[in-house]
């Protein structure tokens, strides 16, 4: 199993094992689309549509009951 890090968000998102450069993935964390590309026999991505994930705690106020 291979990982790289969201350039978007810094989750790590699994590559699958057949990948080859110029597939595209989605990160599992903020839904950006990445394109994978090889740099010295390793797999990194570039974003190619960034999705805006806002963290849940912005709006909950430190009185609410959850």
């Amino acid at each position: 199993m291979t990982f790289i890090t969201c350039p978007a968000c810094g989750e790590d998102v699994e590559i699958p094992d057949d990948a080859k450069a110029g597939d595209t993935i989605k990160c599992s964390g903020c839904s950006s689309k990445l394109a994978l590309y090889k740099s010295k026999h390793e797999f990194e991505a570039e974003i190619i549509e960034e999705r805006e994930t806002l963290d849940p705690s912005y709006f909950q106020d430190d009185d609410d009951a959850f």
